[in-house]
C-alpha cells in the first residue's frame, strides 16, 4: 500500500495533476524520503533526482486531463477509462481497441515497458509521466521560478504549443497494403496495427514500438506527442527545442527567445603522471602525481558579460530574464550553485566532481585528500603526489629518513613509510646468498626457495658457469648445473661406465644399464630372467649348467641347483633326484638303501633277486643309503 503525501494543485486551466512525493522512498539509495529542495529538482535529504524517488499519483491518470487540453477524437477513437485498463489488468491501453488488439498491441512492445498492473512496466510508466509530461511545463500553477512579468508569455507558449504541437496517437488497423513506417521505413502490413499521430495525416503510421521521442528515444507515453520541424518529440524535449531548461529546478526559463550568453570562465585541468619504480622485492611501484592548472574556456565557470540579446519582432514581447550556460547546460543564474552548500558559482571558480559543480572550498573540504606528512588538505592548486592509497604536497613527499626529496626519485616503502634508494637498501634491502652484498634498487634477483642470488652470482659452484633460467640441481648449500652434477653425483653403470638416467639395475650393491646386466658368457639379457654367478660374474643358467655344473651319472646333463633343485651324490657320482632309481625296477632310491652294481644302482629286492637267480647268496653285496644334496 502507498502512503499518501503532499499533493501538488489539482487544477490549473484544465489541468490535473495529483502526484505524491514527499516521504515516498529513494529507489536509488535508502534515505528516509522525499523531501523537497528550496529550487533543486532533487532530494534535499539524498540528493537524488525527484524521479528517482517513488513518486506516484493519487487517482489513476488520464493523460488527456494531465495535459489540459482537447486531442483529436474522430467517431471511432475514444481514450479507455479507468475500468477498461483495469479490467484488462493495465493501468493505461490504446482507447477504442478490443481486448485482443490490446493484447496485439503490447506483444509488439518490450516486456519491460508493459504496464501492466504490479510489474515493472506500470512503474516504468508512471516514471515516463513524471518525465515526459512534467508538470511545470503543462501549468503555471506548478512553476516556482517565472516571474510574475513573464507569466503573459508562458500561458501565451502552452497555448501556442496546446494548439499546434501536442496531440494524443491512435491505434489504427492499415486496412490496405503495406505502408511504410515512419521511423524505420520497416512494411506494415494489411491487417497490422499501427500508431497514427493526427498531426501528421492519419496516412502516416510506425509501428509501435516505433513510436518514440527523437531525443530520448523512449516510447511516447500514452501517444502522447509532440511535432517540431516534422519530428517526433516527448513534451518535454519539444520545450527543450524552444526555450531552455534549468539544470536545477528544471523549469523552462522565462524567456522568449534564446539568448546565448558567452561565458569565459578558468577551467581547473588536472593532469596526472606516474613515476615508476621496481623494488627490490621485484614488485613495481607507481607514485601519481596530481597536477592542476588554469585555462580559458567558454563553457565552464560563468561570467557574465552584458550583450545585446537578438530579439524577434512579436506582439506583446516581453524579453528578460537571463540564463546562464555552464557544463554544457543550462541554468537560471541564481541556480547555478554549488551542489554541496548552495552558494552562487557565477563569476567563481569551480570544480566538477560526479557532474555536479563544487566550490573550491566544498570541494577541498568533501573531497580533497590529506597529507600523509603533514595531516592537511592537499587544495586543488597543489599537486597531489599519491602512492596506494597515500596521498602527499609535493613538499612533503620526502625519505623518512634523511629528508631528502623523492619527487622525481626512485623510492622504496616500508611499514607505512617511504625512503629514498640509498636509505632504503641500508636499513632494508636484502643480502645474495652468492657474494653477500645488497640488491640494490632495481636489481634483478634469483631466488629458490628461501635464497636469493643476484643474476651474475647465481652459477655452478664447478664450472661457474651462469645458470640463469636454465635448469640447475641443488645439492646441500650449493647450486650445480645439470652436467656437472651428473659428472660428480651421477650413478654409473658398472660395465660400461656411463650415467645411468632412467631404471637400472641392482647387482652386489653394484648399478647397472639392464641392457648391460647379461650373461658373462652369452650376453643375453639378465634383467628379470633366473641367473647364478661364479667369481664374482653373473651367468644365465644355461651357461653356468653348461660351464661348471656337475653332470647327472644317469641322463648326464648338468646340475644346476637353479631354483632349488636337489641332487644326490654318491663317491664321485652325482644324480639329479629323479634320476636316482633302480637300474633294474625304476623306482626311486631317494631315501632308501641301495646297491652298487658295476656302474649301475639297484634296490635291495632286485639285488636279491639278482643274487638268487646266481644261487650266490654268500656274496651279498653292501647295502648303500642314499644321501640328497
Amino acid at each position: 500500500m502507498r502512503l499518501l503525501g503532499a499533493t501538488a494543485p489539482t487544477m490549473q486551466n484544465g489541468v490535473v495533476i495529483k502526484e505524491v512525493d514527499v516521504g515516498q522512498p529513494c529507489l536509488s539509495c535508502k534515505c528516509a524520503g522525499f523531501t523537497y529542495h528550496s529550487w533543486r529538482k532533487s532530494c534535499s535529504t539524498c540528493k537524488c533526482p525527484r524521479e528517482s524517488h517513488d513518486v506516484f499519483h493519487e487517482e489513476w491518470v488520464n493523460v488527456k486531463d494531465r495535459i489540459g487540453c482537447k486531442v483529436h477524437l474522430n467517431s471511432d477513437l475514444k481514450l479507455s477509462t479507468r475500468e477498461q485498463s483495469i479490467s484488462q489488468g493495465y493501468s493505461w491501453i490504446p482507447g477504442g481497441l478490443t481486448p485482443n488488439y490490446v493484447q496485439k498491441y503490447f506483444s509488439t512492445l518490450p516486456a519491460s515497458k508493459v504496464p501492466k498492473l504490479g510489474t515493472p512496466g506500470e512503474r516504468y510508466r508512471d516514471r515516463q509521466l513524471l518525465l515526459q509530461l512534467p508538470k511545470q511545463d503543462l501549468a503555471l500553477a506548478y512553476c516556482k521560478h517565472v516571474d510574475s512579468v513573464h507569466h503573459a508569455s508562458y500561458e501565451d507558449f502552452v497555448t501556442a504549443r496546446n494548439e499546434i504541437a501536442l496531440d494524443i496517437g491512435y491505434i489504427k488497423v492499415n486496412p490496405s497494403n503495406a505502408v511504410k513506417c515512419q521511423r524505420c521505413k520497416g512494411a506494415i502490413g494489411g491487417g497490422d496495427i499501427g500508431v497514427v499521430a493526427p498531426k501528421f495525416g492519419d496516412d502516416v503510421m510506425w509501428h509501435p514500438a516505433c513510436f518514440s521521442c527523437d531525443s530520448c528515444s523512449e516510447l511516447l507515453v500514452d501517444l502522447t506527442y509532440c511535432v517540431h520541424d516534422e519530428e517526433l518529440y516527448c513534451e518535454r524535449h519539444y520545450a527543450e527545442q524552444l526555450k531552455p531548461r534549468c539544470a536545477a529546478c528544471d523549469e523552462m526559463a522565462d524567456v522568449e527567445v534564446q539568448m546565448q550568453i558567452t561565458t569565459e570562465r578558468k577551467v581547473r585541468k588536472v593532469k596526472k603522471s606516474t613515476k615508476r619504480r621496481e623494488s627490490q622485492d621485484g614488485t613495481v611501484e607507481t607514485v601519481t602525481i596530481t597536477e592542476s592548472s588554469e585555462s580559458n574556456n567558454q563553457a565552464g565557470t560563468n561570467e557574465k558579460e552584458n550583450q545585446r540579446p537578438a530579439i524577434t519582432q512579436a506582439d506583446d514581447v516581453n524579453v528578460g530574464g537571463e540564463y546562464t550556460k555552464a557544463m554544457n547546460k543550462d541554468w537560471h543564474s541564481s541556480h547555478f550553485c554549488c551542489w554541496q552548500c548552495d552558494e552562487s558559482l557565477t563569476g567563481h571558480r569551480y570544480v566538477l566532481r560526479d557532474d555536479h559543480p563544487y566550490c573550491i572550498s566544498c570541494y577541498e573540504s568533501v573531497f580533497a585528500n590529506q597529507c600523509e606528512e603533514c595531516n592537511k588538505i592537499i587544495g586543488i592548486d597543489s599537486k597531489d603526489l599519491s602512492y596506494k592509497d597515500k596521498h602527499w604536497h609535493e613538499a612533503c613527499f620526502l625519505c623518512s629518513k634523511c629528508r631528502v626529496s623523492l619527487v622525481d626519485k626512485q623510492f622504496g616503502a616500508k611499514a607505512d613509510k617511504i625512503y629514498c634508494g640509498n636509505c632504503y637498501d641500508t636499513q632494508f634491502a636484502s643480502r645474495c646468498d652468492g657474494c653477500g652484498e645488497i640488491f640494490r634498487a632495481g636489481t634483478k634477483k634469483m631466488e629458490y626457495k628461501t635464497r636469493q642470488w643476484h643474476e651474475k652470482c647465481f652459477c655452478c659452484c664447478v664450472c661457474s658457469t651462469p645458470i640463469g633460467t636454465k635448469s640447475f640441481i641443488p645439492r646441500e648449500q650449493e647450486i650445480y648445473c645439470a652436467g656437472c652434477y651428473e659428472d660428480k653425483f651421477a650413478t654409473r653403470c658398472t660395465k660400461c661406465n656411463k650415467i645411468i638416467t632412467t631404471g637400472g639395475v641392482t647387482y652386489k650393491n653394484e648399478p647397472w644399464h639392464r641392457e648391460c646386466f647379461t650373461c658373462t658368457h652369452c650376453n643375453t639379457s639378465l634383467a628379470g630372467q633366473r641367473f647364478t654367478s661364479r667369481d664374482e660374474k653373473p651367468y644365465c643358467a644355461e651357461c653356468f649348467g653348461e660351464l661348471f655344473a656337475k653332470r647327472c651319472t644317469s641322463c648326464s646333463k648338468p646340475i644346476t641347483g637353479i631354483g632349488g633343485t636337489r641332487f644326490i651324490s654318491f663317491e664321485d657320482r652325482h644324480w639329479h633326484n629323479d634320476c636316482f632309481v633302480c637300474a633294474t625296477c625304476k623306482s626311486s632310491l631317494v631315501g632308501r638303501g641301495f646297491i652298487t652294481d658295476g656302474d649301475d644302482i639297484i634296490c635291495p629286492e632286485c639285488a636279491k633277486q639278482k643274487l638268487i637267480s646266481r644261487n650266490d647268496q654268500s656274496s651279498y653285496p653292501r647295502l648303500h643309503r642314499s644321501k640328497m644334496n
